[in-house]
């Protein structure tokens, strides 16, 4: 009887997918670091990370940290990019040394506010292709604010946070212009 019980039960829960959802299962790291991150990539294993941390070092960034934004992205950053300034000035020595850029604000830059949106960029199958998509963005001047979000399994969104309601038609032609059509979400 235990073991028709306990059958019946894989069988449900593989049914409606329960099992799978829960082993699948991958939530966002908290952080609570109130500073703007330098991004140079998501990686999905640790001997990825160490071989861009090394392309990266080699190029002159020091500083480059690993953080865990879920359990299969590992976000190589530099945290302390706190001024438009200082992001700028990143984004001269990263193009100079032919890698590619963009600025993460701190977690609480991204909690929902009235009228203020996240756009959307894409969705990507890999977290691969969803860092190809950022750094893409970041190479034709959408570097500040962007982050890649895990949305399912095998869907990564790249988004650009903290647009006010009264700039969304310029940013959406903003993005048009160099081919990109993005949607707008409330952050």
């Amino acid at each position: 009887m235990a073991t028709a019980s306990a059958f019946l039960l894989l069988a449900v829960g593989q049914a409606s997918g329960g099992f799978a959802r829960a082993k699948q299962g991958c939530s966002a790291r908290p952080n609570s670091s109130l500073h703007w991150n330098a991004v140079f990539g998501h990686v999905t294993s640790s001997w990825q990370a160490v071989l861009q941390k090394r392309r990266v070092q080699s190029s002159g960034f020091t500083g480059v940290q690993f953080k865990k934004d879920y359990c299969d992205d590992i976000e190589l950053a530099v945290p302390g990019a706190d001024t438009p300034t200082v992001r700028g000035e990143l984004v001269k020595e990263a193009t100079a040394s032919h890698l590619s850029i963009s600025f993460e604000p701190p977690d609480i830059l991204k909690r929902s506010q009235p009228g203020i949106w996240k756009a959307i960029f894409g969705s990507r199958p890999t977290l691969s292709r969803a860092n190809r998509l950022q750094f893409d963005i970041a190479d034709v001047g959408f570097h500040e604010g962007s982050d890649i979000e895990r949305i399912a399994l095998h869907v990564w969104r790249v988004v650009v946070y903290n647009i006010p309601t009264s700039s969304q038609d310029d940013f959406a032609a903003e993005a048009r212009s160099v081919g990109y059509r993005v949607t707008f979400v409330p952050q």
